[in-house]
């Protein structure tokens, strides 16, 4: 039998490629992994009324969520009792309840038996209180973001996610400017890669940015020159930092590439952006103009309160598999990217958009369009970390793959040294939370494999 805690020393950073290709141990995560933790199902503004509902994966399980008629967010597996048929056929709708295609069973929102054909076949021997949908025990959500768990002793969403709330309040659920929504569809790809390696690339990997992703940053820079568009237009390899939140369960978390509102340098993201962000919505018209300038009169207005306010960021992980795209720009929409397992050598990226509600629908237009051309299935960025992660999956079984374990043992610089030059622009760190961390290091992912282990490893 496979044995984890000899392939992952999460402690040296030396992990076994073999736990992204075995068979068996990838049935095991289904279990220990996907029915144990937190998973994300959707946001509460996709689902706006009863009766409208979404699809989502938790692990390889089909589940339908969905508000009942009492608007009680539930989940149910996609999953027709009597042999097993899909029930819902479509991504997204609204409907008072749901008939089996097979047999035509029917089910309302709450999820209970209303309806067989041919009841009287069965003569008084069929039991609907005992054939409603099988329903996720525990759904729970923060700032619209919609959670389930298929562990009814699971600690609260809460605990679970810990301090990365604080960062999920001020740069993806912004309440302060009027909150988000997730705009209707997604984009999906199959990526031939274990979904392990891109959530632990966005819990951390900062240091493949500036070179897997040299030709968008030229990009970048060529149309900031020729255009005046960017939305990265500061230094952000100097200007950011990571950090590793965890919980009171123990879960690690990551954000990376986060930056400050208050930094002074003159070539940081505070001090660029705004600019790029006045052009860009100069061109798209008086509308735009007059919302960016409420919105900046409003994030100032908080950052009073807020000494370590933070600007924006890149790339996230929520334990296990659900990750984050960001920008400082104003103008551009956020990813929510999950990664769903198709076997041990295969990942299904699906991928929302969210804009900030209040923004003019000009600016939602804009914003998801800049999104698209970056991180997202025909993205730019998205396309070189595909072909990367393929080259890597083709070494995944040869045989001398175990021979060689793969490296995640990089400390980064040294961390006070690191973290003074931002002291020094004026930036208070005291009410940061996590543990901030330098842009190159790989701590993040020693954490992610180290709670992996540990889940892997337990006899509940």
């Amino acid at each position: 039998m496979f044995n984890v805690n000899e392939a992952v020393k999460d402690r040296e950073g030396y992990i076994d490629p073999n736990i992204f290709l075995d068979e068996d141990l990838y049935r095991q995560e289904l279990n220990k992994i996907f029915r144990k933790t937190w998973l994300y199902v959707g946001h509460e503004s996709s689902i706006p009324k009863p009766g409208s509902y979404i699809l989502n994966y938790m692990g390889e399980d089909e589940v339908i969520v969905i508000r009942d008629r009492n608007s009680r967010l539930r989940v149910f597996l996609n999953r027709c009792p009597h042999r097993g048929n899909k029930l819902c056929l479509f991504d997204r709708g609204t409907q008072n309840g749901f008939t089996c295609s097979f047999h035509g069973w029917s089910f309302d929102t709450e999820g209970r038996l209303r309806g067989v054909a041919d009841s009287e076949a069965y003569a008084d021997t069929l039991h609907p209180e005992k054939l409603g949908l099988k329903e996720v025990p525990r759904v729970s959500s923060y700032g619209g973001l919609i959670f389930a768990s298929w562990d009814d002793e699971i600690s609260s969403l809460d605990d679970y996610l810990g301090d990365i709330r604080w960062y999920l309040d001020r740069l993806l659920i912004k309440d302060f400017l009027g909150g988000i929504e997730v705009l209707p569809g997604r984009g999906k790809y199959l990526m031939p890669t274990n979904w392990k390696m891109m959530a632990d690339n966005f819990m951390h990997d900062g240091t493949h940015v500036p070179i897997t992703h040299t030709s968008f940053f030229q990009a970048v820079q060529e149309m900031m020159k020729t255009q005046g568009i960017g939305w990265f237009g500061g230094n952000l390899f100097d200007s950011a930092l990571n950090v590793l939140t965890t919980s009171p369960t123990g879960v690690p978390h990551a954000c990376g590439f986060f930056e400050f509102l208050g930094d002074t340098r003159p070539d940081s993201s505070a001090q660029v952006q705004p600019i790029f962000d006045r052009r860009m919505a100069e061109r798209l018209g008086q509308e735009a103009v007059d919302w960016l300038d409420d919105r900046t009169k409003r994030l100032q207005s908080f950052a009073k309160e807020d000494k370590s306010m933070v600007l924006g960021s890149a790339n996230w992980t929520i334990f296990p598999n659900l990750s984050f795209i960001m920008s400082p720009s104003a103008m551009r929409a956020n990813g929510i990217i999950q990664w769903h397992p198709r076997g041990p050598k295969m990942l299904e990226g699906w991928q929302w958009t969210a804009v900030e509600k209040n923004a003019p629908d000009v600016v939602k237009r804009f914003a998801a369009g800049l999104l698209a051309s970056d991180q997202a299935p025909a993205g730019m960025i998205t396309i070189d970390d595909t072909e990367n992660f393929d080259r890597m999956a083709r070494n995944f079984g040869s045989s001398t793959a175990e021979d060689r374990p793969f490296d995640y043992s990089m400390p980064g610089m040294d961390k006070q040294r690191f973290l003074e030059k931002f002291k020094q622009a004026g930036i208070d760190l005291q009410g940061v939370p996590g543990s901030l961390e330098p842009l190159f290091t790989e701590e993040m992912a020693r954490a992610y494999y180290g709670y992996y282990r540990q889940l892997m490893t337990e006899s509940r």
